[in-house]
């Protein structure tokens, strides 16, 4: 690869990377399997150090397409993890499962590494030759979306340590992550995070309340019909039939008289 783009290297990546999801698969279910944080942790254990090795050298580089086809390999594991539908807006798949995207994560390991070989200012990656006027690839050195110069900085003035510092560049990663988030459709605020009493339901009510806070469930007839009109002609509530069978409408609807709220899907699941 003389030009650097790293294209091969990303497609062999990927296609090793979609071996491991067959482990996935294998504890996974509709109706059983592993939970969802078990299966995360799998995830983390065996597919994404696949996908994000060496990424200090290359995370800069390779185009979007390219990170595009890596991110598409966290998206189909986390479908796995969460039981979420193949049409689930993929920034609810990170707000659900607690991850960062792939490209938030790589930034944060090559900061991470720009930030150790201040520890060691001699390494492989920084010989340079500033004298040389050329076109030159991004670096963790030269790309400004990177979070390590700042901590650097940090770290000189308030003499902090290595690990100190990592910690500072994780937790400032995730935080400028989520402030990025838009608000939930549903809610119209802030994704709320889920109570801990979620963890002591099965798979199945699991995988049904993350499909229903990412307002596309099989158990709505309004998405039934926008995947399948011809075998679910109507969209309307089977209570009252004047309204769509929506997310909001099944805790809105006079028949039913719910007494629960939209939000209760996380307050209260």
């Amino acid at each position: 690869d003389p030009k650097l783009t790293y294209s091969k290297h990303i497609k062999t990546t990927t296609e090793k990377a979609k071996k491991t999801l067959n482990i996935l698969k294998a504890i996974s279910g509709t109706n059983w399997g592993k939970d969802k944080e078990t299966i995360e942790i799998t995830y983390k254990a065996i597919t994404r150090p696949i996908l994000e090795y060496g990424s200090t050298i290359w995370g800069p580089i390779i185009s979007d397409t390219q990170l595009n086809n890596l991110q598409k390999v966290q998206n189909e594991a986390l479908r796995l993890a969460t039981g979420l539908t193949k049409d689930t807006n993929t920034i609810h798949l990170h707000t659900e499962t607690h991850i960062l995207p792939i490209k938030n994560h790589i930034n944060l390991h090559c900061s991470q590494a720009a930030l150790l070989t201040h520890q060691q200012p001699n390494t492989l990656l920084h010989l340079t030759n500033p004298t040389i006027n050329r076109q030159k690839k991004h670096t963790i050195f030269n790309n400004p979306t990177h979070l390590a110069t700042k901590t650097i900085e940090e770290q000189k003035t308030n003499n902090l340590t290595i690990e100190q510092a990592k910690k500072i560049i994780h937790t400032t990663t995730v935080k400028e992550y989520i402030d990025t988030l838009p608000n939930h459709p549903l809610l119209n605020l802030p994704t709320p995070n889920t109570h801990k009493d979620e963890l002591d339901l099965d798979r199945q009510t699991r995988r049904t309340l993350a499909q229903l806070r990412a307002g596309n469930s099989p158990m709505l007839l309004e998405y039934l019909h926008k995947i399948d009109p011809n075998q679910h002609p109507s969209p309307l509530c089977p209570a009252c039939g004047e309204k769509n069978h929506d997310v909001k409408h099944i805790f809105e609807c006079t028949v039913v008289g719910s007494s629960l709220g939209l939000g209760d899907l996380w307050a209260d699941p």
